[in-house]
């Protein structure tokens, strides 16, 4: 379907859900071939109307171009003629309460911002601080590959060479399917380095993307020519989606940009939950920083790495509607990512706000990740530079780091469930061990020196760590849909980041993440798993309060 005609749709969900007599008009999609009788029996399953119309305007969304012409001429045949007229024009405007939550999401952004340069000599030149907006020449955008039962190939982001690949290759032809690019891997360089305002993850440009590194200011907002902007959808109000939509929907397919909706937190949550958290203020949040190697050189002997650009827009689309504003380099060095994370550290902004955030995605191994030439950038050395000691902007905020990259180069191949635990029967609960040194007879072991009294911090506090795979393994990329970790991570913020602290959201990945399974049929990776993990060093619960 047409973008435009999702934000119609998504505009007047609440009255097509509260108005919309459904069943002949869904014998009329049935005859014109929008709907088949499995869809409808689906939708009839359901026990109220109100659920009825929820899974049909679900559904709906996804049958293709001509759907949204073929629903409205339904509606005037059925006699449903007040909501047909809800639809006269494809290119009307969206209602005022969208259009003002798009402007209170996208406020802080138009402001100008410093410009955001390398500090290495092969640095790109620098950005001027006024940024213009974005321009959709030539853009073209392609809507999704729809259909019922497409099996999908997974690739594992592991960092084989070019060669190792070859050997698996020859072994099995079919592994081969993976390197064939999908529609959506061809996203828009203009997209992805400077404005998100056209966004639906399926554009592609004439130009090939170039291998450079792209260096990238601060997300900026536009909307021009009083058009329908297809990334508006973010705003659409879609109070009755179900709750259990993270544990029932196929994470195969990967999530749609209704999917990515920010859920808004109320007033009387924030009021309630605010006093024992971190102090998170309402409109621009923090600084959040995506650094995404897609592309390698071919002395790097690494494969590029499909799938990730898709995984880089979600993100950007994400955060920008938690309040942050997104900085990301894409395809640099491993000396150009090292200089953008010192400058990042840096940066004054850092001390007005109160959170920053910082995501990785590339090639890796056990405790690096891999820049566009090959050569690594090490992870405790990154992390160093976010200390308190070094970074003094961020001291006592909370700073979140997540890694999208492999952690060794041995895929999960899983076990088998048992039907229930063993219980150890000899297994007695010990008493846990003091820290300081006892003795029954004499006491605790005095301490000589005497007490001081200093306001001091640890080196590290008030960090999580995020990582795709646990250590020694190779973490999984659906080459159509981005890689595991994001696609969880970005679904369950959109739907939990309003009522859930980020411990829970990252447990709930979790979940998600070990229920999934790699589909890629006679290769080493099918039906592999993969589990995510997180240290964590905050000392509050961490709430975004989206919206508040």
């Amino acid at each position: 379907m047409d973008p435009s005609h999702r934000l119609l749709l998504n505009a007047h969900r609440v009255q097509l859900l509260k108005d919309l007599d459904a069943d002949e008009v869904l014998q009329i999609l049935v005859s014109k071939q929008i709907l088949n009788d499995r869809l409808v029996d689906r939708i009839q399953s359901k026990p109220t109307q109100f659920d009825k119309n929820v899974e049909f305007l679900t559904l709906l969304a996804k049958r293709g171009p001509a759907a949204f012409s073929l629903f409205v001429a339904a509606l005037n045949e059925t006699g449903q003629v007040h909501l047909a007229q809800l639809f006269e024009s494809e290119g009307s405007s969206l209602n005022d309460s969208i259009s003002a939550r798009v402007e209170a999401t996208a406020d802080w952004t138009r402001k100008d911002v410093s410009a955001f340069s390398f500090t290495s000599p092969q640095s790109c030149k620098k950005q001027p601080s006024n940024l213009t907006p974005v321009k959709t020449n030539g853009l073209k955008l392609r809507r999704p590959i729809e259909n019922d039962s497409g099996s999908l190939d997974e690739k594992p982001c592991c960092s084989l060479s070019k060669y190792q690949k070859h050997d698996i290759q020859q072994k099995n032809c079919e592994e081969s399917m993976d390197v064939v690019p999908s529609p959506c891997d061809a996203l828009s360089d203009l997209m992805s380095t400077t404005s998100f305002d056209i966004l639906h993850c399926e554009a592609e440009l004439s130009q090939p993307r170039s291998k450079k590194s792209s260096h990238i200011t601060a997300n900026q907002s536009f909307s021009t020519n009083n058009t329908v902007n297809p990334c508006q959808s973010i705003a659409s109000h879609s109070k009755t989606r179900a709750k259990d939509f993270l544990r029932s929907c196929d994470l195969a397919d990967g999530p749609t940009i209704n999917d990515m909706e920010v859920q808004l937190s109320s007033h009387q949550f924030r009021s309630i939950h605010e006093i024992d958290s971190y102090n998170i203020s309402q409109g621009l949040k923090g600084l959040a920083l995506i650094i995404s190697i897609d592309n390698f050189e071919e002395s790097a002997c690494l494969d590029n790495r499909l799938g990730s650009n898709i995984d880089r827009c979600r993100l950007e689309l994400v955060l920008r509607q938690l309040g942050f504003r997104v900085y990301i380099l894409l395809d640099g060095t491993a000396k150009e990512i090292w200089g953008t994370l010192m400058e990042f550290a840096t940066l004054e902004d850092h001390e007005r706000l109160d959170c920053m955030i910082t995501v990785v995605m590339s090639h890796g191994n056990n405790g690096v990740f891999y820049g566009r030439d090959g050569k690594p950038v090490f992870i405790d050395p990154m992390l160093e530079l976010f200390s308190n000691e070094r970074c003094k902007g961020l001291q006592n905020k909370p700073k979140i780091f997540l890694f999208q990259s492999c952690r060794g180069d041995k895929p999960d191949k899983g076990v088998d469930e048992v039907d229930s635990p063993a219980k150890n029967s000899n297994s007695t609960l010990q008493a846990p061990q003091s820290d300081v040194y006892t003795n029954p007879r004499i006491g605790p072991k005095p301490n000589l020196a005497p007490p001081i009294r200093q306001n001091k911090l640890p080196t590290f506090s008030d960090m999580l760590v995020g990582y795709a795979t646990v250590q020694g393994y190779t973490a999984m990329r659906n080459t159509k849909h981005g890689s595991w970790f994001i696609q969880a991570l970005v679904r369950v913020l959109a739907f939990h980041a309003c009522d859930k602290h980020l411990l829970e959201i990252m447990t709930i990945v979790n979940n998600m993440i070990k229920s999934r399974e790699g589909y890629s049929p006679s290769s080493e990776f099918h039906r592999c798993k993969e589990m995510s993990e997180f240290k964590s060093s905050l000392c509050k619960k961490l709430y975004f309060f989206p919206g508040v």
